[in-house]
């Protein structure tokens, strides 16, 4: 260790750099040196030590000197959390093109159906908040508000699909009547429900009176 107030020389640090250079050392040397280390973090005393030699004014000035040297200067030096949320930030609203379709580790060939790559695109997401937008977040049959809602296509999702034939989702994207909004109302799910049964109505005429309760 130096003496206090002794400023070393840079030959006398090069000297110094060189000492152990090239120096084969032991197992049970390697080994004490390892442990020597982990006592010092394992010492609440040592660490607390060792991180006001750190974040000495000093110290700090001395890194940052350095880092504006090397060109890699940050005006804040954020923890892991701050950095975390600064990447979700940046990643908001944007897809992740790389881990998408044949990219993805869990890609089996595009068995998706249709519907569910329709809605599960942003364009029919979108199409969905506008709805629940306009009806104010209110189910339109009975009512409630500030219950779970569904959007619900006024002409069925899948007569659209067969009267323009669509058999892709770029052909369903530019089909302008499947995302109108004209075409859709809020419901909560169980009125929603009520509605659904009429899919599967043996009776036409039957349906007919009942859809006109619902939507009255």
């Amino acid at each position: 260790m130096p003496r206090k107030g002794y400023k070393q020389t840079k030959e006398h640090k090069k000297n110094i750099g060189n000492s152990g250079r090239g120096e084969i050392r032991s197992k049970q040397t390697r080994e004490n040196m390892s442990k020597s280390q982990l006592r010092r973090f394992e010492d609440p005393m040592e660490r607390e030590k060792q991180s006001k030699i750190m974040y000495r004014p000093e110290v700090k000035a001395k890194i940052k000197a350095t880092r504006i040297k090397n060109g890699t200067t940050y005006k804040v030096v954020m923890s892991r959390l701050e950095v975390r949320a600064k990447m979700r930030k940046a990643a908001k609203g944007k897809p992740n093109l790389q881990n998408r379709g044949n990219k993805n580790g869990r890609w089996k060939g595009g068995i998706s159906s249709l519907a569910s790559l329709i809605r599960g695109n942003l364009k029919y997401r979108q199409w969905r908040d506008d709805i629940f937008t306009r009806d104010d977040f209110t189910c339109q049959k009975c009512g409630q508000k500030g219950v779970f809602l569904n959007a619900h296509h006024i002409k069925s999702f899948s007569s659209i699909l067969q009267k323009y034939e669509i058999t892709t989702l770029e052909q369903a994207l530019e089909c302008q009547e499947l995302f109108s909004i004209n075409n859709g109302i809020a419901y909560c799910e169980k009125c929603h429900k009520k509605y659904r049964k009429l899919d599967n109505c043996i009776f036409p005429k039957r349906c007919d009176i009942i859809t006109k309760e619902i939507l009255n």
